[in-house]
This record gives structure tokens, sequence and C-alpha cells, in this order.
């Protein structure tokens, strides 16, 4: 057929169906108008009308399924309904051979497939099996993976039938249940194909598990041969124990496996001239535990190995004692070196910027021969500026302070001013930087530049911040009365 006679034949149907549902609506207008004139007289003055009604060309071709039965009553179907019902049938002919004509009609857009009213019934099973209802009460397992099509049919009904085995189904309901129940298990195109199983085709569960198998025979996985062992090799850096496991997997998968001829195959892989190829060549095994314990023993040998290799790498040589390196010491004569931020009174930074957890000795105030005592050193130290780092209070409870001493540079109590070893760090810095010297006297300035020939300048300069300043001060009772004593009870019992 050329595409002119198609495309001739497409709008033929077409027109056709045009007519025919023009036709329909016709006569389900005079339906109603005849059940609505059922009760009363058809001859009111005169004749009654003639109903006239064109007989379809193909009309004796129409197949006993497409004629109506008789109404359940008995009673003989009226005319127009039997009319109406075979105009049914011929539409849905003719509409059944025009989505056929337009698939194969060049150019022509494809029709979309439509739901039918009683699709919800559609089943590919029996009405023994369709119309039986699962318990609620029975709970059906999970799936996790779904099967697609692409691996073993066969793997796939053995998994599917253990895991219904597992739940109690009553035995009249097993059949259905499982016939029922396999279509949750499929995914992309087996779910595809069981959908398109004709409907009513499967009476129980061997014709759909026969027409599955058939469906995807091709996706089988191949079976193997004890032959195909002879196709693994142990590698040239290959341990004993990765060969034997790697060869075991594969044996366990072939079945009814040829003893003899696994061993053969295992001696072939191993490597030429190897401890255990030699020493199965000499001592043929019997049975395959046999070459399981020879190559158990090359494996705690090649074990032994691997560990005594590894711990003489770690250790630099076959001697158990570690390499002394001696401790350099030379950074506690380096001098203090101010940072931008305190983290404890011993910390400061060497050479390398790191801290060292020691405390250096810096000279006391009174050593400095200062014109003033030790308090005014602290008033002079507020007319320098932001170049001084005042230091914050200490973040010990008072509890654990020594509430007799006092220190005016942390402005706290717990150390004397004498004892501050910030302060001695601070001034030592000053110093160093050129301030303060108004207050040195003749032998103070002796001292400093003594100091400062045998001791390095400082490295690193920064900026500190000015302290926080006191917004107020709260005063806290803590602790109870001496009479009445801590707690509530104490207190009734006094």
């Amino acid at each position: 057929m050329t595409i002119a006679e198609m495309k001739a034949a497409y709008e033929k149907a077409q027109a056709e169906l045009a007519q025919e549902r023009a036709s329909n609506e016709t006569l389900q207008k005079e339906l109603e108008s005849v059940k609505s004139n059922k009760h009363q007289s058809r001859y009111k003055g005169g004749k009654p009308k003639k109903l006239t009604f064109e007989m379809p060309d193909d009309f004796e071709d129409m197949t006993d399924e497409e004629e109506t039965h008789e109404e359940e009553d008995g009673e003989t179907p009226d005319p127009v309904t039997q009319r109406l019902n075979k105009m049914d049938a011929r539409m849905t002919k003719h509409y059944s051979r025009l989505m056929k004509l337009m698939t194969k009609f060049p150019g022509a857009p494809t029709p979309v497939e439509t739901e039918p009213t009683d699709g919800y019934a559609t089943s590919p099973f029996c009405e023994a099996i369709a119309r039986v209802t699962v318990p609620h009460t029975l709970r059906l397992p999970t799936w996790t993976t779904l099967y697609d099509g692409t691996s073993d049919p066969y793997r796939h009904v053995n998994f599917y039938k253990q895991r219904m085995w597992q739940i109690g189904i009553p035995y009249d309901l097993v059949e259905p249940v499982m016939c029922k129940s396999f279509g949750g298990t499929l995914d992309g195109a087996a779910l595809e194909w069981l959908t398109n199983v004709p409907p009513g085709s499967i009476s129980c569960l061997s014709d759909l598990i026969n027409a599955f198998y058939q469906q995807f025979a091709s996706s089988r996985q191949l079976e193997k041969q004890t032959s195909d062992l002879y196709r693994l090799v142990q590698g040239p850096t290959e341990s004993v124990r990765d060969y034997f496991n790697r060869f075991n997997c594969e044996k366990i998968g072939i079945k009814n496996c040829d003893v003899r001829t696994a061993i053969e195959a295992f001696k072939r892989g191993l490597i030429p001239n190897s401890e255990l190829y030699r020493e199965i060549t000499k001592y043929p095994c019997a049975t395959f535990e046999e070459v399981r314990s020879r190559a158990t023993a090359q494996m705690r040998i090649e074990d032994d190995e691997v560990i005594r290799t590894t711990s003489e790498r770690s250790t630099g040589g076959s001697s158990d004692r570690r390499s002394y390196t001696p401790r350099n010491n030379n950074w506690r004569h380096l001098p203090y070196i101010r940072q931008n931020q305190v983290q404890s009174v011993n910390q400061y930074y060497d050479t390398n910027n790191v801290y060292r957890n020691e405390r250096v000795e810096h000279p006391n105030i009174s050593d400095y021969g200062f014109n003033v005592d030790i308090g005014g050193v602290v008033n002079a130290l507020q007319n320098v500026g932001g170049t001084v780092r005042w230091p914050r209070k200490s973040d010990r409870p008072d509890s654990m302070k020594d509430m007799s001493k006092w220190c005016d540079f942390h402005r706290d109590n717990g150390h004397t001013t004498e004892e501050c070893i910030s302060l001695k760090k601070e001034v030592a810095y000053l110093l160093k930087r050129g301030h303060l010297k108004e207050l040195l006297s003749d032998k103070g300035k002796e001292t400093f530049t003594k100091e400062k020939t045998t001791l390095p300048g400082p490295t690193i300069r920064s900026e500190r911040p000015d302290p926080p300043p006191f917004n107020k001060v709260v005063n806290v009772i803590s602790g109870g009365s001496d009479i009445c004593g801590l707690t509530s009870s104490a207190a009734k019992k006094n």
C-alpha cells in the first residue's frame, strides 16, 4: 500500500467515524423519547410513525459476540436498544482499525492510549485468583531491590519463594497471595511485561513463573563449568591468600564441581617454582581440603614475613631501641620577647616562635636601682601610654587567692607587686625599648647596660591594647551565719 492509498483510507475512516457518531446521537435521542413514552399509547390519531434505520453494509459480518442477549426477565429487548448495541460494537471496531492505521501512517501523531473504564479490574490472573481477598492482618515482606529484567530470573524466583515462605500465609491462600504479590517485586521492563500479559491468561503460580522464565531467558546467568577454573592464574605480586580466596569464590559457584579438576586447575594457576607449587606437585592432594591446609601453611609464612618487614622499617633497623637525640637547651639563654596575647606568666616565644612552658628568670625591680620605689615604677608605667600592656585580673575565685597580698600592676590579690613576674617582664622589655631610663640611677644604668650587652635585643614588636576599664564593683557575701549554719536545716536546729 502506497502513502497516497493509506492517506485516502485514513480520511475515509475518519469520515465514516464522524457519520457513525452522528447516527449514534440520533438513535440515543430516539431511545430516550421511546423510554419516556413507554407507558403511553403509541397510537394517537392515526398510524404510528414508522422508524427507518439504515442497515450497515457489513451487518451480516457481525459476530455472535456483538449481538445482544435477551434481558434477564425473559422479555424481548427493545429494537432501538438492539440497534444501539450493534452500532456501538461497529463503532468500536472502526475505532480500533483507525488507531492501527494511524500507527502505520508516516508522520501521523501517535495516538495517546486511554485507560478503559474497567481498567481497574483488568488482571492477568483468572477469576479464581483475581477475586481472592488478601487478609489485612497478613504482613508481606518489603523488597529493597526490584527485578528489572537484567539479572538472572531463576535467582529472583528462588529468592522470592524463600521470602514468601517465611510469612504465615493460610494454606488455602498460598497460591493466590504469591501470584498477586509477585508484581510488587518487579520494576522497569519486567513490570511492563506483567502489565501487558493478556487478562485472565494466568490460572496458577506455575503459569506465571514459566511465562516469566520464557520472557527473560536471555538474562540467565551462564552456567559455570569446572574447566573454567583453568582461567584463574596467580599474579606476580599476588599473595597465596588472595589467590586462594579468589579461586574458592569461583569454585563454590560451580554445580557438581569435579574435585580432581579443581585441584589440578589450582596447581596450574600457582606461580611456577613457588614453594606451594612444588609441595603440591611432590605430594598430590586427594581432596580440596588438603589443598586448603597446605595453602594455609604458606599463608602463615607470608604473613610472618610481612610483619617482620614492617616492624624493621618502622624501627629503622633490627634493634628495638629508638635513636636518642640530645635536647637543645640553648633557648634557655634567650631574652624575653613580648607577645600580643599572654596565655600565662610562664609562656614566651623562642626564635622559632614556639611556646615554651618554662620560667625565665628576670631581674627583680630592686636590682635596677630605680630612684623611686616599686609603686613609683607602676605609676611611671601609666605615663608611658599605650606601649605598656596591662595584664587582666586572675580568673581564679577569691577563695583560692591570698587576700593578704596585693599587686599594683594586676590590681588584684594573690601576690605582691615585688613578686609579680609580669611586671618584671614588662619593665625589662620597656627598658630595652628606651623607656623608664629617667628613673634609673647611676648604679641602675650600669646594671641595665651590662644586661643589655649580654642578652640580644628583641626581635618581635607588637602593639598591646589597653586593659578594659572597670565599670562597677559588685560585693558578694559568700557563706552563711556562724550561729545558724550554712543550710536551712541547720538553722532550724539552732
